[in-house]
């Protein structure tokens, strides 16, 4: 008997674990996407209705994965060309 409540008390903390994993993929996508530029202003705004509408409906950790494979794996963010500091050995090799 007590090997399986032992079981049961470790397998609720994996799912908690999986969860709060979620939660933070969740926050990380939702933070990305507000700050991310898209080619299109109304995909911005898409993906953040998304990504809370679902929160609220049980499915922010799907959605945050969806985004992740989606989004952030396809498209590499760019600094602008004012914020990268070029060497004049990189200036050098881009010409």
């Amino acid at each position: 008997m007590i090997e399986f409540i032992t079981g049961l008390i470790g397998l609720s903390i994996f799912f908690w674990l999986i969860a709060l994993m979620l939660f933070i993929l969740w926050i990380w996508m939702l933070i990305d996407s507000i700050t991310r530029e898209f080619p299109n202003p109304s995909d911005k705004a898409v993906w953040i209705a998304l990504l809370i509408i679902s929160f609220f409906f049980g499915l922010g950790g799907l959605s945050a994965l969806v985004y992740f494979v989606a989004v952030f794996l396809r498209y590499k963010r760019t600094l602008p060309e004012s914020k990268i500091k070029i060497t004049e050995r990189e200036k050098l090799l881009r010409k």
